[in-house]
């Protein structure tokens, strides 16, 4: 299911909204919602509006595998997406919240994947498409106890205390207090941030995690890369203040692509200053590029 929406070409053409909305109904369909359950789920909120749109971009941006098709390996996935939404529903006061713990429990479902493919590679496609659904239906209690300690260590780790930057400093001013309040940027929302750390901290090399909670070794990571790294991008806007830093990593550290080719990796933080001060990372993992290749 392809997760970008085209630019419509003519004032009778949907929108991009639109367009998602109905990406969105269709993977819902796929999963077993009907009509009426999606009706239901939305409510009264707009689906060309924000909270909508912020979970069509979480269900389609992270597809399930084989999601829009048909046939016995749909079949096999199709649990696995039903048990996401339920896990994201059952206690998301809203749809932005409900999309953070849908990418949080696909964040385990692609890593158990990655386990059964590695462990039952003689098993055929089907075959493992269905043991990653048992394991993950049967995880989703332990998934649920994870999520409350991800919040616990993120708790602990940053507190009450945010960073705050003032964007009416000089470009040099604002880099400097960014590295100074390293340890006091987040990712807002707490389950964002724990999604991302489950995803990306394996990146991180093994003295930076290894015998550390996967929050706090992804915190510290980021942490080290605002503090240490290269000033990669600096943008100022009206109202805010883009900035991004980047590391270098060892060779063979970082996101390893399967076949084992040669990468360039670099552990990269982004992050986004509003006109309030208010200070948080969009994002840290690692970007890798073939050998002999320059990192952009």
């Amino acid at each position: 299911m392809n997760s970008k929406s085209p630019i419509p070409q003519s004032p009778g053409d949907p929108t991009p909204q639109e367009i998602n909305a109905e990406k969105l109904a269709e993977a819902l369909k796929w999963s077993g919602m009907s009509e009426e359950d999606i009706s239901r789920t939305r409510g009264n909120t707009n689906p060309i509006k924000r909270p909508w749109q912020r979970l069509s971009a979480a269900v389609v941006r992270n597809d399930f595998p084989e999601m829009g098709s048909t046939g016995p390996e749909a079949d096999a996935v199709k649990p696995a997406m039903a048990k996401a939404l339920e896990f994201a529903l059952e206690k998301a006061p809203d749809f932005n919240e409900c999309a953070y713990r849908y990418e949080y429990f696909k964040a385990f479902y692609d890593a158990t994947l990655e386990d059964v493919e590695e462990k039952f590679h003689h098993f055929s496609e089907m075959e493992q498409l269905k043991e990653a659904t048992n394991q993950i239906i049967h995880a989703e209690e332990d998934i649920r106890q994870t999520l409350k300690s991800d919040i616990q260590k993120l708790n602990e780790k940053r507190g009450s205390t945010r960073a705050s930057v003032d964007i009416t400093l000089s470009n040099d001013e604002i880099v400097a207090s960014l590295r100074k309040q390293a340890a006091l940027i987040g990712m807002g929302p707490d389950t964002s941030t724990a999604y991302h750390a489950r995803k990306h901290y394996m990146e991180l090399p093994p003295e930076e995690r290894d015998g550390l909670h996967p929050v706090e070794a992804y915190l510290n990571g980021l942490e080290k890369t605002i503090k240490e790294g290269e000033l990669t991008n600096f943008k100022r806007g009206e109202n805010n203040v883009n900035a991004s830093f980047t590391r270098n990593l060892p060779p063979g550290q970082g996101k390893i692509p399967k076949d084992g080719t040669p990468q360039h990796n670099r552990i990269f933080a982004a992050l986004f200053v509003k006109k309030t001060g208010d200070t948080r990372a969009l994002t840290t993992h690692s970007k890798s590029e073939p050998e002999g290749h320059e990192l952009g």
